[in-house]
């Protein structure tokens, strides 16, 4: 009997470890925002225009600002992916922008 409850117990503790560190090894992929990398891959082309003028997202301050969405390889006009539940206002947002229906909100507060 004593040894069935030791098996038990020792199962228990190692399926409680192994739990442990499936979640170590897997929280690397979850965005400081509960976002899951890795859980899409999506490109999607773009450009803003604000009064007839293009905005250069291809400058280094915009390129790779975070894992979850970014502008990379200093191509401007394509946003990269990585996660599901994504918005274009949560990808601004990382880039240092703010808009809605009446305003946008450069990353130098203009």
């Amino acid at each position: 009997m004593k040894i069935k409850i030791w098996t038990i117990l020792i199962i228990i503790v190692l399926l409680i470890i192994t739990g442990i560190f499936y979640l170590i090894k897997n929280s690397e992929n979850i965005g400081v925002t509960g976002f899951v990398v890795g859980s899409t891959h999506d490109h999607a082309n773009f450009m803003v225009f604000i009064n007839g003028e293009e905005i250069n997202f291809a400058l280094p301050q915009y390129i790779v600002k975070a894992k979850e969405v970014h502008i990379e390889d200093m191509n401007g006009n394509v946003i990269h992916k990585h996660a599901t539940g994504i918005t274009l206002g949560y990808f601004f947002k990382t880039l240092g922008f703010k808009f809605d229906e009446n305003c946008f909100v450069f990353d130098n507060k203009k």
